[in-house]
């Protein structure tokens, strides 16, 4: 190679080193969220360590995933709620909190939005369909 097309070279290699570089500081990010739900997540937090803004971490996870940050930590909450109602007898209260809600009351609502049912009627209609 010589002259200019060293240069092109050279600079498309460093664009791909940098791409490489933001792509695993991304998805470390998004494993953290994946093993973290049940802590408090901000997004600031969770942008600055796949070295991005907010709004361009936002932006990566809906494309990458097709939620928002706020759906994406949400689901990721409830699934593991509703785990926890089908496979323990844990108290609804116990429940929220090991999968990151703070307030019982809000958890609720969560959940009945998500399944149109409240987390003590999920509970019950599950162990309607074990018995049989």
């Amino acid at each position: 190679m010589i002259g200019r097309e060293y240069t092109r070279h050279k600079k498309g290699s460093g664009e791909k080193q940098k791409i490489a570089y933001h792509h695993e500081a991304f998805h470390k990010a998004i494993r953290y969220i994946d093993n973290h739900y049940d802590k408090e997540l901000r997004l600031e937090e969770l942008a600055a360590l796949s070295h991005m803004s907010p709004s361009s971490f936002s932006s990566m996870l809906k494309m990458v995933t097709g939620s928002s940050y706020i759906d994406y930590v949400t689901n990721l909450r409830l699934k593991s709620a509703a785990n926890l109602l089908r496979t323990t007898d844990l108290n609804v209260t116990e429940i929220s909190l090991r999968t990151g809600y703070n307030h019982l009351g809000h958890f609720t609502k969560m959940f009945k939005r998500h399944t149109g049912l409240t987390p003590g009627e999920y509970r019950k209609l599950q162990n309607t369909f074990t018995h049989y």
